[in-house]
């Protein structure tokens, strides 16, 4: 099963396992686990929650690895509410929860956008004193406030992590820039420019989604010299400009007589 799981072959994965039922032999913790694994990777959620209910009738103890599997399939699933009653399950059974299983629950969050529940189970690893949350944990967290459009709270999440000495990636950062957005968040241009600058700082290499929201931030707030310049840096580091932003700042052009501008624009 191990190696149907490890070529993403899951279905046959489970009929292996099926297979071995009906051959009278008796699965033990490691088969149960495995076949759970299996139903991850499906994002058989249904299947995964049916193979843990049956290790219980059968007194086998699902262990950590089990409900990570188990976890990961809800999150996979959609299955958010599921999740969050499995890793109180977990700690109820006095298992020592891991990264893992809240990274998947916080997952299962912000893939529902459920983002006051992925923030609950942040601020809840960040209070356990055996556990640290990491990258994984925080991009899950600031893309669920993203999805909100709660841009004040994405930017938060970007210097609570900071403060903690964790180094964020392009994911979590494009995912706050993403939230200040100006069709989705009354954020001022100002703040975009300054999570640009930061992420400049650290070398971070952007999407050119990340570098449009900006320049989109300043056209949306007047601010046209700013915009033009940050399209031409954009150009300097091979990025590309939207269609939208960049229909937007050649009509500006042509309304204000800017040719040279415009011409710069015609050339990116």
């Amino acid at each position: 099963m191990a190696a149907c799981n490890a070529c993403m072959q899951w279905q046959q994965a489970l009929e292996l396992f099926e297979k071995m039922r009906r051959s009278k032999l008796h699965p033990d913790l490691i088969s149960f686990t495995a076949a759970i694994s299996s139903a991850a990777v499906g994002g058989a959620w249904q299947q995964a929650l049916s193979l843990l209910s049956e290790m219980r009738h059968l007194a086998l103890k699902p262990n950590l690895l089990s409900y990570n599997s188990a976890l990961s399939a809800c999150e996979k699933g959609l299955q958010w509410q599921r999740s969050h009653a499995m890793l109180r399950q977990v700690q109820q059974e006095r298992l020592r929860v891991d990264i893992i299983s809240y990274n998947s629950a916080i997952a299962a969050c912000e893939k529902c956008q459920q983002w006051q529940q992925a923030l609950r189970l942040l601020q809840e690893i960040c209070s356990l004193g055996h556990l640290q949350a990491d990258v994984i944990s925080y991009n899950a967290a600031i893309s669920a406030h993203e999805k909100a459009h709660l841009w004040q709270g994405a930017v938060e999440l970007l210097k609570a992590a900071r403060r903690r000495g964790l180094r964020l990636d392009a994911v979590s950062h494009e995912s706050a820039l993403a939230a200040l957005r100006p069709a989705e968040a009354e954020a001022p241009w100002e703040q975009s420019l300054a999570l640009l600058e930061g992420i400049l700082q650290q070398a971070i290499q952007l999407t050119s989604l990340g570098s449009a929201v900006v320049v989109q931030s300043c056209a949306a707030a007047e601010e046209w010299e700013k915009a033009f310049g940050l399209l031409g840096a954009m150009s300097l580091l091979q990025l590309k400009s939207d269609v939208n932003t960049h229909g937007m700042l050649l009509a500006e052009c042509e309304q204000r007589g800017l040719s040279e501008s415009e011409a710069k624009l015609l050339d990116l």
